[in-house]
């Protein structure tokens, strides 16, 4: 009986877990793994001149928005506007390839890049934003 009772504690356990993932929207979602991204890995270690500083969901306008730094050559206005284009495909390219994005994408959520400088915190160097609705 005693083995019984544990199980069936454990069956509705699990069952009130399934009940709460099951209800959590993809917005909420989002901003809890924005969250959890930004709280795990930010600001994540700088590659090819670029670190990841937060990683922020906008319900209100279905924003994933990345917050990041450009660092060292890259930390320089001129070459990051005679570059643009390039990132931008960059950018597009790695959302496009990332399979993880994918019911964000479905769903019309919007990926809004924000890049500063490192030298200067409160410089934005690059701005960009990239939908996938159909």
């Amino acid at each position: 009986i005693t083995n019984m009772r544990k199980l069936l504690y454990a069956l509705i356990a699990c069952v009130a877990f399934c009940v709460q993932s099951c209800q959590e929207s993809l917005e909420d979602k989002a901003e809890r793994e924005a969250k959890e991204y930004t709280k795990s890995f930010c600001p994540t270690p700088t590659v090819n001149y670029t670190r990841t500083d937060s990683v922020v969901f906008y319900k209100s306008t279905k924003s994933y928005t990345y917050y990041c730094s450009f660092s060292d050559a890259f930390d320089n206005e001129e070459i990051v506007n005679k570059n643009k284009q390039a990132i931008h495909e960059g950018i597009h390219k790695m959302l496009t390839d990332n399979p993880g994005l994918k019911s964000y994408k479905e769903a019309g959520f919007k990926f809004v890049y924000i890049v500063h400088s490192t030298k200067e915190p409160t410089k934005i160097l690059y701005q960009d934003s990239f939908s996938f609705t159909k």
